[in-house]
């Protein structure tokens, strides 16, 4: 008896050639039916897989919103009016920072520099003389 191997199924990236395949069969036969397309072995990936492309990538009606810092800024303005966000969010909204940011960083400078400062006078004060 011999093992018959299943068709492997694709994943990962598509390519162009994948996508201009999908196109002329939506193009074809409309957007529908979609596991037609393994089943006629067009492609090695499966029907939903396909619509998913199709859905999220390739249809022609798509809208791609492109964002500017005005609508950024847009975004930020209308989350700290209504939401009163605190500012570690709205700047980790804003990418600028990540989550676990310092705000109080200056101050804690500050507190870092007088430890040193009081630890080097505490040195020269205590310093037995080498004379």
């Amino acid at each position: 008896m011999e093992a018959v191997k299943k068709e492997e199924i694709k994943k990962g990236p598509w390519k162009a050639e994948e996508d201009e395949v999908l196109i002329n069969h939506v193009n074809r036969y409309g957007p529908r039916d979609w596991s037609s397309i393994r089943s006629k072995g067009l492609l090695q990936r499966t029907g939903k897989s396909c619509r998913l492309r199709w859905v999220n990538k390739l249809r022609p009606n798509l809208k791609r919103k492109t964002r500017d810092e005005l609508d950024d800024f847009k975004a930020w303005f209308h989350m700290f009016t209504l939401f009163k966000i605190r500012k570690a969010a709205m700047l980790e909204m804003q990418m600028m920072r990540g989550a676990d940011a310092n705000f109080g960083s200056a101050t804690t400078a500050e507190k870092k520099l007088e430890k040193l400062q009081e630890q080097k006078l505490r040195e020269k004060l205590f310093q037995p003389d080498h004379t």
